[in-house]
This record gives C-alpha cells, structure tokens and sequence, in this order.
C-alpha cells in the first residue's frame, strides 16, 4: 500500500501573512531569517482587560506565547498552573498540551493559537475570581499539575523547560 506524502509545514511567510491580514491590533512584529515574532493587544471579552502579548514561533518548534501586560495577578498568593515558567518574569502561557498534538506545524497560528490566547485570557480572569480554571484540561495534563503547581508555588518556575 501506497503511503501518502507528509504534508509540507505552513511556512513562516505564511504564518506572518495570516497574522498580519486577520489581526488589526498589532502593536509591533518581525519577520526574521528563523522566526516570527509578534505583538498585539487582546481583549477576551468586551469587559475584559486589554492584555499585551507576544507570540514567537520558530519553523518546526511549538509557537511561544508571553504574557507581557499588565503583570500577572495571583489568586491567594499563587500563580494559575497554566504557566510553564517565566521569560524575564513575563508567564509563558500554556496553551495546549503539546504532546495531545492539537496543534502542529500544520495549522495556521492565526486560525488557532491566537484565538487559543483569548479562551486562555478569559479562564484566567474567571480563576483570578474563583480561583477555578474553567476550562476543559487534557487528561494527560492533569497527571502532572501537581508537579508543575508546586514548581510554579515556588521560585523553581522561573527555571522550567519549555516542552
């Protein structure tokens, strides 16, 4: 039996041309030899805060996504699980759990990741009040929230490895 060919990766010029046609709050981005970088302005909701953000992305590697404005709030004293760490003391926002492969170098950024930032945006609000996460988790993730909480509960977050 014949196998199909893998399909060819979305390039980095047409992530950035996505982005740029689909997105009017684009604060700043660049397109460099290796990688996309973007900023924008996003408001979950109408009520919401406006929050500054940076999606980076690098041809063959899981798109990064900070959270860059305004500092993140804590709810008891605690920072949300769904963080993998810090860069420069800006989260960086789990978004999915990558080995679930609900996004792959196949999808568009624009059509996926960016509205994925706006449902992660609204859940964080919703646990800055409750200090529920409501929204749905894979199971795979839930094995090891508790290794990741109790790394994020402590200074150790700053020094985890992005997967």
């Amino acid at each position: 039996m014949a196998r199909l060919p893998k399909a060819k990766p979305i390039s980095l010029s047409q992530q950035y041309i996505a982005i740029r046609r689909q997105y009017e709050n684009i604060v700043d981005s660049k397109f460099e030899k290796n990688q996309i970088i973007f900023k924008f302005k996003i408001k979950p909701t109408e009520e919401s805060e406006e929050y500054l953000v940076r999606v980076s992305y690098k041809l063959h590697e899981s798109p990064i996504v900070v959270l860059l404005e305004p500092e993140m709030k804590l709810h008891n004293g605690k920072r949300p699980h769904h963080i993998y760490g810090l860069e420069n003391g800006h989260p960086i926002l789990c978004l999915y759990y990558p080995k679930s492969k609900e996004w792959n170098k196949n999808l568009y950024i624009a059509d996926t990741i960016i509205p994925w930032i706006s449902t992660w945006l609204f859940a964080y609000e919703y646990w800055q009040i409750t200090g529920k996460w409501n929204y749905n988790e894979s199971n795979a993730l839930k094995g090891i929230k508790k290794k990741v909480k109790n790394s994020m509960d402590t200074e150790q977050g700053d020094n985890l490895s992005i997967p």
